[in-house]
């Protein structure tokens, strides 16, 4: 499971992502815009080596970061999709159960704990959560991180986003011993997590 970013492409184009020795697949993961930073969730399947191939229509500034990995005869369980968190408070807009809405606008260099087991149909204990994760109204650019509550911060971001931009991005996140994932935000920003599935 990886992380692709583009950064300030000087043409539109797209990225393909493929098991290196295989085809170059026709489906692109990631499109890009001249002087964009566009970030997307990719589960690739590795191939010579433990090597995965990066294709790229033009010439550009590219980040891969690493965000787990699917064992042999590991398991994915799906769930309603369903909003764990929403720091806005406008009208018609909840979550699942009540928690975590309205909490507002998640401030600059701040960490907000999501309880994310026993909700939305996800057990009790769990290894990971796949989450998609929405930033909207942000005041400055920057960007998010998500981990297990407890561990120490990853260095690579899940969410970039600049001043004013809705950008989302599927990330599957580690689930602490509590039960809970941490969103460290960059800057002044809302912020939406909606689950989709976990790991077992």
């Amino acid at each position: 499971v990886l992380d692709v970013t583009v950064i300030d492409p000087a043409e539109p184009g797209f990225v393909t992502v493929y098991p290196c020795g295989g085809p170059i697949p026709t489906a692109a993961p990631l499109n890009y815009t001249p002087g964009s930073t566009v970030i997307n969730a990719v589960v690739v399947q590795t191939g010579a080596g433990g090597t995965v191939c990066f294709y790229s229509m033009h010439e550009i500034d590219l980040i891969v970061d690493v965000n787990g990995y699917h064992p042999s005869g590991a398991t994915f369980s799906s769930v309603q999709p369903a909003r764990l968190m929403d720091s806005r408070s406008a009208a018609g807009l909840s979550t699942i159960d009540g928690l975590q809405f309205g909490i507002g606008l998640r401030q600059a260099d701040s960490v907000t704990p999501i309880q994310v087991v026993s909700r939305a149909g996800v057990p009790r204990v769990v290894a990971s959560v796949v989450l998609n994760v929405t930033v909207t109204e942000p005041r400055r650019a920057g960007f998010v991180v998500l981990y297990a509550c407890g561990d120490p911060r990853p260095n690579a971001a899940h969410v970039n986003f600049g001043v004013g931009e809705t950008v989302s991005n599927m990330v599957v996140a580690e689930v602490s011993t509590s039960g809970t994932v941490c969103v460290y935000t960059m800057a002044d920003a809302h912020v939406v997590v909606d689950i989709t599935g976990y790991h077992p």
